[in-house]
């Protein structure tokens, strides 16, 4: 743990705390996602997260729109307000990509 409250974890330090709980649950590799893409694409990310119904979601760059229990119907409303093409297989990063370039 930090020594004080402004210290940060390394990743290795992090992933020295989590081994015990990984080992227990069964998890045998401990990775970490990215979010540099995500915060690039701040705003478009936020009007598809509204777009969705899901405002306040934590997403990485490898987030999709199949993580989300979305029907068809919910797919056609983000894609008549999004302007752009939603699919389950797109990353969010990939639809910003998308509105940002249409």
């Amino acid at each position: 743990m930090p020594k004080n409250k402004d210290s940060k974890l390394t990743k290795e330090e992090i992933k020295e705390e989590l081994a015990p709980i990984a080992k227990a649950a069964g998890v045998k590799k401990i990775t970490f996602r990215t979010k540099d893409e995500v915060d690039k694409f701040e705003v478009e990310i936020n009007k598809i997260l509204a777009a969705i119904g899901y405002f306040n979601a934590w997403i990485s760059d490898q987030s999709m729109i199949a993580d989300f229990p979305l029907g068809r119907d919910d797919l056609k409303r983000a894609e008549e307000t999004l302007g752009v093409d939603v699919d389950y297989k797109d990353t969010f990063v990939e639809i910003a990509k998308r509105m940002r370039g249409k």
